[in-house]
């Protein structure tokens, strides 16, 4: 379950993250998007990349730093406790949250199945949409004639092509390319019967352009997000707009590096909105000339309206790379930047609180150093609360040491079962010595400001075999609010 649990826990801050992102190229694509069918596919490949990355990517320069600073300085820690849901603080009770542990392990097993149900479910429906495409292959025979085939090598030497392209005739209405190693590009037969050469040369320019860019690979890969993030439609949406985008954009690249004139390119494209009315285009699985006619429309007049040149490319894709770099790290520095994905649950609900008032001010992970300035890894979490507050051992254990140290100030180790130990430092007083046994609940100090410290709080690290790990993912702190004021640099 613990895996269930993480894998949960990081596709639903992936979903949210997109959201975030999706709403802020949404604009952009809007209003550029007619523009530039470039700048439509790098925006929302954002989206889709956010899915992929880990989840604690951080950035000083990020939309969500700034989004923190400015929050930072205007919202006082009275407001910030204000937006905390009051039924978390019912629940807690002497420090411990009341959620079972057979509760959350059967809620996590309810929700990983019907994860693993629509996941399946998806496969299977893009699985039986291919099923006719599948047949067509099948059923098709090569091209024997010599002037589709030598245009076709043309091309292959134009476009730098090194792999074989396979061209092959079946009684499809509709021109399509599938694989992306051995790539196989099938034309209508009735092409052919028609002699419909000049058609023929369009759509193999187009083709050829998809074999290039490896579109059958990216249509894969874009089909296995949409199936590991089923329930979340920004992103079948934004698959949606990319295949739209590609197209024409496969469109301008097609005329632009060959002789065919926009006139011929476009009588090709009206050949098909008029005589493939059928099945197979209400879904392409595979990268295809051919399209609805509303699709063919909005091609057609971009092919008219546009020029995508390589200049224009080059410098959509550079200011492309700067918003990803500002939208794509939403992690706040002071949080959860290098820890493991943010819990569904607390790990072990049977520890006890290491204090009962305050908030949370600096989180585990990557934050920026008060002192220092720099980016640091921060070992534990800093709860600020007054001079005096007490601080309770989590769970039954020995002190293993009880000391001034110059960084932690007022320093407590305690040992606990199965190799964990709970660290509390900055304190004001300690209550205990090195070798006492202290028990579950047992207050063995309170909060104070000694050693390096920019304010009165209470700096809890937890470590297992010897390493430290996120606290809030093993010790009940959820009843704490929190702020981004950092007080402590240990």
């Amino acid at each position: 379950m613990d895996l269930a649990n993480q894998f949960l826990a990081f596709i639903g801050w992936q979903s949210a993250f997109a959201i975030v992102i999706a709403l802020c190229v949404w604009p952009f694509a809007k209003a550029f998007g007619r523009r530039s069918s470039y700048l439509v596919i790098l925006l929302w490949s954002i989206v889709l990349l956010r899915l992929i990355l880990p989840t604690g990517l951080a950035s000083e320069y990020s939309l969500r730093s700034f989004v923190d600073w400015a929050l930072s300085s205007e919202v006082s820690v009275e407001e910030v406790a204000a937006f905390e849901n009051p039924v978390i603080s019912e629940v807690v009770s002497e420090g411990v949250m009341s959620v079972t542990t057979s509760t959350k392990k059967a809620s996590i097993h309810w929700m990983f199945w019907a994860w693993l149900i629509g996941f399946v479910s998806c496969v299977t429906f893009f699985a039986y949409l291919r099923r006719p495409f599948r047949r067509l292959i099948k059923q098709s025979q090569p091209v024997t004639c010599r002037d589709t085939l030598d245009f076709t090598e043309k091309l292959r030497g134009s476009l730098k092509i090194s792999r074989l392209v396979n061209v092959r005739i079946a009684s499809s209405s509709v021109p399509f390319t599938v694989g992306f190693i051995r790539p196989i590009i099938i034309l209508p037969k009735e092409l052919f019967k028609e002699g419909k050469q000049s058609v023929i040369e369009c759509i193999l320019t187009h083709e050829m352009h998809h074999v290039r860019h490896w579109d059958a690979l990216w249509l894969y890969l874009q089909e296995a997000l949409q199936c590991v993030y089923f329930f979340n439609p920004i992103v079948w949406y934004a698959n949606a707009s990319i295949h739209r985008a590609r197209e024409c954009l496969r469109d301008s690249q097609a005329l632009r590096n060959s002789n065919i004139t926009k006139r011929s390119y476009g009588e090709s494209l009206l050949y098909f909105s008029i005589n493939c009315n059928s099945s197979y285009q209400r879904y392409k699985p595979y990268p295809a000339f051919a399209g609805s006619q509303n699709q063919l429309k909005r091609r057609i007049e971009y092919m008219v309206k546009q020029k995508d040149t390589k200049m224009k490319n080059t410098l959509v894709f550079l200011a492309v790379c700067l918003i990803a770099f500002i939208l794509i790290p939403l992690a706040p520095l002071s949080t959860h930047a290098a820890a493991a994905d943010p819990p569904l649950f607390v790990e072990d609900v049977s520890y006890f609180s290491p204090i009962k008032e305050g908030r949370i001010s600096s989180s585990f992970g990557k934050r920026m150093n008060p002192f220092t300035k720099k980016l640091q890894q921060h070992k534990g979490v800093d709860v600020a609360a007054p001079i005096g507050t007490p601080v309770f051992a989590i769970a039954d254990g020995t002190v293993l040491e009880s000391e001034m140290h110059e960084a932690y100030g007022n320093l407590i180790k305690v040992r606990h079962d199965n190799n964990r130990e709970s660290w509390y430092s900055q304190l004001n007083e300690r209550n205990v010595e090195k070798g006492d046994k202290v028990s579950r609940g047992q207050t063995i100090a309170t909060v104070g400001s000694s050693g390096r410290s920019t304010g009165p709080h209470l700096h809890f690290e937890f470590r297992i075999d010897g390493s430290p790990v996120d606290p809030e993912v093993h010790v009940p702190l959820y009843h704490l609010p929190k702020s981004n004021k950092a007080d402590d640099d240990c």
